[in-house]
């Protein structure tokens, strides 16, 4: 789906694709640029003077649009030139049983022709070169097997070779390891808990593989001369350590040297990041920093910048000539961090929001501008977000509209302004925006009068946002097709259990598709309704969900790459998990994990920065907040119980103030405010503290209405009426 919007929405996560971000300015600077495989990057002696001066000529940052590509469940992303027309092409993996390769060649300006698919099931991790010396760019992928797709020099791609199947493996990167002028490839392997290492016979063909210990878990391998002796080598992060393999020049390895980094379940760059020719590293997580010694051994870390990512690369943003970092989080959000060309780095400008389980980043002048552009996939969305920037080293967050329930934020007529919908008595209501966070009368859709909470997707695949909206009293979902310009066509039910409460939108089944879940307090479970991609459903079926339950919160909750619910279930005074097997199809956790009395509002996000998922619960009538730490398995153990206000209803994660910590909003319905509880970053909140009065809110979303880069307030109210507060005195690009 091609979109431009920025999407702010954060009551509910939903799904998360791969966000593409490009840098523009008035005064462009020349970005120097290194190869996206490590083994092909430059390492070059800079004039120091010449590059203060350069620094000191940067220009302020300033973004425009993003483009949105529907892609599958993203992972492995780059950017090379797969069909010889001098622009950059993009090539994705797809996690997905029955996917592989997406290929999106480039038009040169930013943009992407119509997508290609070639077959490569399990791929995940992905590199491109030319395996097979004929000049053309292939592709070799990695998930659980090892397979080569062959390049004809058009953009398309021969049938997939495997070259090694039975394992699982995350992460690849490629190099001529052996000094014979052919790529080969080093491969992680998370069933043996090393790295394997297979040399190319020359024709794209690979012996088979050589395993080399590291004796824990790995997520990353890259490949550099670290020691300077014009043999690649090898860094590999691991759930202990980040590890250097010396390379021997005829392929083999010396056993692994551990750094003493600690625990690095995160992505590593390679670069040489003060100028004195030797690459140095980068460590996600942290971000912590390790200097060369130039034969191979490093320095103690230093941390850059802190919480990190799980995701980093390397290159110079701002076009200054020193290499800049840019770390993206499992949550979207976006650093880039400017270097000095000493080692050190400057604390990032902004925190920006992009997409949810970010995977991998890829860079590369994509319009033909000389300012260095960016990519980001995300595992659980399905499309790729071009963000066309100013070459200044900043990136704003990714233009993706993701809503969760009403009322929401969408551009539902497609004029780069966001639009509010919302139920209303009459049937479903579209307020167009006006840019400057006013809103004109809304236009009804006429329905069921009893309708409820809304969620808004495009569920028939033709580019429109369209309308999914319970009705309690009639036990079934209406969808309303849209036509774009803010009207929708009559709509269409499907049955649920009884009593319907709230509903979400996500792939659940990994079919390119959007469904639907929806919980029903008649019935005590989740419908879960799986999308024909017609804007049609399949018959629902029912997963247990406690007792009573409302509000539901979308995440990966034990770490399986699975889109999981937790339900707030508000009889029976618990959150219920229900974790997803990927088919749509989903397993109820036995245990429950207790909140305090009549739980409605749910939200999720990492609240105490161990990078784990947590929950953020409203309690109507105790008139608090539970929060719940997660435990990276699907189970959570109880936090921090802390008084908001009377009648709580519904909640928000996000980082409200910008000092990079995800704070809590909760609108009371009895006391008629918001409330804000400022995040520590640790899993406490300062006090809470009424930010603004409103009249009844009941279900809160937090979006940039007016863009002017701070989160406003969107609430609607039981008695069908919905608020807007503008934020005038703090800003945030930092959602949570």
């Amino acid at each position: 789906m091609l979109s431009s919007f920025h999407e702010r929405a954060l009551s509910l996560a939903s799904l998360i694709g791969i966000v593409v971000a490009v840098t523009s300015c008035e005064q462009r600077h020349a970005a120097r640029g290194t190869d996206v495989v490590a083994a092909r990057l430059a390492i070059g002696v800079h004039d120091h003077d010449a590059d203060d001066e350069h620094r000191n000529n940067a220009c302020e940052p300033t973004f425009v649009a993003a483009y949105t590509y529907d892609i599958g469940q993203a992972q492995g992303v780059v950017l090379r030139d797969f069909d010889g027309d001098g622009a950059l092409d993009l090539a994705v993996t797809s996690t997905d049983m029955d996917v592989g390769v997406n290929v999106l060649l480039g038009n040169g300006d930013g943009t992407f022709g119509q997508l290609r698919l070639f077959l490569s099931p399990n791929a995940g991790a992905l590199v491109a070169e030319d395996f097979d010396g004929d000049g053309i760019i292939d592709l070799a992928t990695a998930g659980l097997s090892v397979s080569v797709l062959l390049g004809n020099g058009d953009g398309t791609f021969q049938a997939v070779t495997s070259v090694v199947s039975g394992d699982l493996h995350s992460a690849m990167t490629a190099g001529d390891f052996d000094s014979d002028g052919d790529i080969d490839l080093a491969v992680d392997d998370l069933d043996s808990q090393g790295v394997n290492v297979l040399l190319n016979r020359g024709d794209g063909t690979f012996l088979p593989p050589a395993i080399y210990a590291i004796g824990a878990p790995t997520f990353d391998v890259k490949t550099a001369d670290f020691n300077g002796d014009q043999v690649l080598d090898l860094a590999v992060a691991s759930e202990v350590d980040v590890s250097i393999l010396l390379g021997s020049g005829d392929g083999t390895f010396q056993p692994a040297v551990p750094l003493a980094v600690g625990p690095a379940t995160s992505h590593i760059v390679a670069g040489d990041f003060n100028d004195d020719g030797a690459p140095d590293l980068a460590v996600g997580r942290g971000v912590a920093v390790l200097i060369n010694r130039g034969d191979g051994t490093f320095q103690s870390p230093v941390i850059a910048f802190s919480p990190g990512g799980n995701t980093i690369t390397a290159e110079d943003f701002n076009g200054d000539g020193a290499l800049d970092l840019s770390v993206v989080s499992s949550n979207g959000a976006v650093a880039v961090l400017p270097g000095n060309g000493d080692g050190t780095f400057q604390p990032p400008p902004g925190i920006f929001a992009g997409g949810w389980g970010a995977a991998n980043i890829a860079a590369g002048d994509l319009d033909g501008d000389g300012a260095v552009d960016m990519v980001t996939s995300n595992i659980f969305g399905r499309d790729v977000t071009v963000l066309l920037g100013n070459g200044d080293g900043t990136f704003v967050a990714a233009q993706i509209f993701r809503p969760g329930s009403s009322p929401s934020v969408a551009d539902i007529n497609r004029d780069h302004v966001p639009d509010l919908v919302a139920a209303v008595i009459s049937g479903v209501g579209v307020m167009l925006g006006n840019g400057d966070g006013t809103f004109q009368s809304p236009i009804i859709t006429v329905t069921d009068t009893s309708l409820d909470r809304l969620v808004v997707e495009d569920f028939n695949n033709d580019h429109e946002l369209d309308v999914a909206v319970t009705s309690f009293s009639n036990n079934n979902v209406s969808i309303l097709l849209g036509n774009g310009d803010g009207t929708f066509q009559p709509p269409q039910t499907q049955a649920t259990g009884a009593s319907p409460f709230a509903v979400v939108a996500a792939d659940f089944n990994r079919d390119h598709d959007i469904d639907l879940a929806v919980s029903n307090i008649g019935t005590n479970d989740v419908s879960v309704l799986l999308g024909n991609g017609d804007g049609t459903f399949k018959t629902a079926i029912g997963f247990p969900a406690g007792v009573g339950p409302r509000f539901m919160a979308l995440g990966d909750y034990n770490n399986d790459k699975k889109l999981d619910l937790a339900v707030a279930s508000s009889n029976s005074h618990d959150v219920r998990v229900l974790l997803g097997n990927g088919d749509g199809t989903f397993k109820t956790l036995p245990q429950s994990f207790p909140t305090g009395t009549r739980p409605l509002g749910i939200a999720t996000g990492d609240l105490d920065g161990d990078r784990v998922l947590d929950l953020a619960v409203t309690n109507m009538t105790a008139g608090t907040v539970s929060v719940l730490f997660g435990n990276r398995d699907g189970t959570f153990r109880s936090g921090p119980t802390i008084p908001t206000g009377l009648r709580p209803i519904s909640v928000v994660i996000v980082d409200i103030d910008g000092d990079k910590e995800r704070d809590v909003l909760v609108a009371n319905n009895d006391s008629n405010d918001i409330v804000l509880l400022l995040g520590r970053g640790d899993g406490t909140f300062d006090p809470p503290r009424s930010v603004t009065s409103a009249v009844g809110p009941a279900v809160l979303s937090v979006a940039d209405l007016n863009h002017d880069h701070q989160l406003d307030l969107v609430y609607g109210s039981f008695s069908g009426g919905v608020g807007v507060q503008l934020n005038t005195s703090c800003s945030s690009d930092n959602e949570g």
